[in-house]
């Protein structure tokens, strides 16, 4: 087993977003995590924080293809915050070409086979990544929005351009 480097997982992780529609999502270390969010990745082999959209996993004494199936499962959670644990599970196993789901969809009873093909997957994805998208934008202007002056605020309300 060739365990995987970190620059190995970051161009993993940019080639995984690219596929899913570059959603706003950022991978950090898992160090960078923990004081970011002041949550270790304790026994898990991927964490996610929803509000400030990053992901970390595990990548030491590990390689690279189960890495990658970690990575599509935490960025599923972010762009499928509703879909049930199995879901993602099974999400990850058929993005990533693995036979091997998790021990929700087992303990559950349910596939890959349920989920919709590849393609269609990523098309749900990119379409989540949009809304992301817009979600984050909206946020960006609302606070732009809130560190104007009352005189700007004025302006942009006169001009059309807030409401």
């Amino acid at each position: 087993m060739e365990d995987a480097t970190w620059s190995q997982v970051e161009r993993t992780f940019e080639c995984i977003k690219w596929e899913l529609g570059n959603p706003p999502i950022m991978l950090v270390r898992p160090s960078e995590y923990e004081q970011l969010t002041g949550l270790s990745l304790g026994h898990y082999t991927g964490r996610i924080h929803f509000k400030r959209r990053l992901i970390t996993v595990r990548y030491r004494d590990r390689e690279l293809i189960d890495i990658n199936k970690t990575i599509y499962h935490e960025i599923a959670h972010i762009l499928f915050p509703h879909k049930p644990h199995w879901w993602i599970e099974c999400f990850a196993a058929k993005k990533s070409g693995s036979k091997i789901t998790g021990r929700y969809s087992v303990r559950y009873g349910h596939s890959i086979e349920e989920l919709p093909s590849r393609s269609e997957l990523s098309r749900l994805a990119w379409e989540a990544s949009d809304r992301l998208k817009a979600e984050v934008g909206r946020i960006i202007l609302r606070e732009r929005h809130q560190s104007l002056t009352e005189k700007q605020q004025q302006e942009l309300l006169e001009r059309g351009i807030i409401s």
